[in-house]
């Protein structure tokens, strides 16, 4: 019997020749794929810079080591090194997809312009149409909702925000810096103003007991925004158990060519038009395995759009149903709310502002 002898260097060698073709057959797969972090190379890490890291990508396309390893593990893998959960998962798609990486948890349709990391582009792979028979059902929905009843001395409504430095068109009254196109951290300039000025009104004016939580879930990657909003709804939720109302306040993203006015005219002012986004939890891939009870959810919503469109004609969309569940499961009167978009000026949103305070006030017994 023969016992052949390798030299080390020569299963290095072996090893990492390996390795390179397992990449590089990686890397295609994904390409074919249409996977974006595959394709855009060179594409500089911006949510490490939002979070106060250096990214591991640089403008210029060099890499540090350690960005080297981070690019190959997101660009070719699709894993997030910075993400252990991402690591035990990988290629296990029953666990990845469990509690909603956002690519399954919003499967929204609307391919947009205005916003290069809106909540309508985060998808990677394409988007699940709203099946036949719950767009017949959403036909016979009404909005006979009974007023809600505050119940206890907390807070009756949750504001937060998945997406907090959703930003709008920049003007000489409201310039900022931005991190992206249309974002910025600057909580003056982006949704978390929106929000602090809905929480103000519907806790002063209308006494409803509201808080507004500017918890951070961009960063350090925004595809997986919804995973940590997640944990901060349950985390409300857990401390204040008489919530009654949980709005995920965002703005919406421009459609290139679109038709539709982005403002209506109420005493003067230029007003930002607003839109309720209820999930039904189908997804893509077999859906959630715990999907929301979106019918009651999409009661509330019709019954704010409606209150809306009674104050103040013409400023609420219809109410939009996508597959995707938006956490909304965790709790009925949940609803997503955009208020304006990207080719909105602040001044036009927060217009808006006191005529969706006066109708969600609405929605509650006075």
């Amino acid at each position: 019997m023969r016992i052949r002898v390798v030299k080390a260097v020569n299963l290095i060698y072996g090893v990492a020749f390996i390795l390179i073709v397992v990449a590089l057959v990686g890397l295609g797969a994904r390409l074919l794929a249409g996977d974006s972090a595959a394709a855009n190379l060179d594409e500089p890490v911006q949510m490490a810079a939002d979070a106060g890291q250096t990214p591991a990508v640089s403008r210029g396309g060099a890499r540090t080591e350690s960005g080297v390893v981070q690019w190959l593990g997101e660009a070719v893998f699709g894993v997030d090194l910075d993400d252990p959960k991402s690591l035990i998962t990988y290629p296990i798609p029953s666990l990845s997809g469990g509690e909603g990486e956002d690519t399954a948890q919003e499967a929204s349709a609307n391919i947009t312009t205005g916003d290069a990391y809106g909540h309508e582009n985060e998808n990677s792979g394409a988007a699940a149409e709203v099946p036949e028979a719950i767009q017949v059902e959403v036909e016979n929905l009404t909005d006979n909702l009974a007023p809600i009843a505050s119940q206890g001395d907390g807070p009756q409504i949750l504001i937060y925000h998945t997406h907090n430095f959703e930003a709008y068109a920049q003007d000489a009254a409201n310039p900022y810096e931005e991190t992206e196109a249309w974002r910025t951290k600057d909580n003056n300039f982006n949704v978390a103003r929106v929000g602090a000025e809905l929480t103000h009104l519907l806790n002063n004016q209308y006494g409803i007991p509201t808080i507004h939580d500017t918890t951070l879930h961009e960063p350090p990657k925004l595809g997986t925004a919804y995973n940590r909003s997640l944990t901060t709804m349950e985390s409300q939720l857990s401390a204040n158990p008489e919530l009654k109302m949980i709005i995920d306040l965002h703005r919406d993203a421009y459609i290139e060519g679109s038709k539709e006015a982005n403002t209506v005219t109420i005493d003067g002012k230029q007003v930002a038009r607003v839109m309720v986004v209820i999930g039904t939890g189908q997804g893509k891939a077999g859906g959630f395995e715990e999907r929301p009870n979106w019918q009651e959810n999409y009661k509330l919503g019709l019954k704010v759009t409606n209150n809306l469109n009674d104050i103040a004609p013409g400023i609420a969309k219809e109410v939009d149903v996508k597959t995707g569940r938006f956490n909304q499961h965790l709790s009925t009167g949940c609803i997503l709310i955009e208020v304006g978009n990207n080719a909105n000026t602040l001044e036009e949103v927060l217009n808006a502002v006191p005529y969706i305070a006066k109708a969600i006030s609405l929605s509650f017994e006075n």
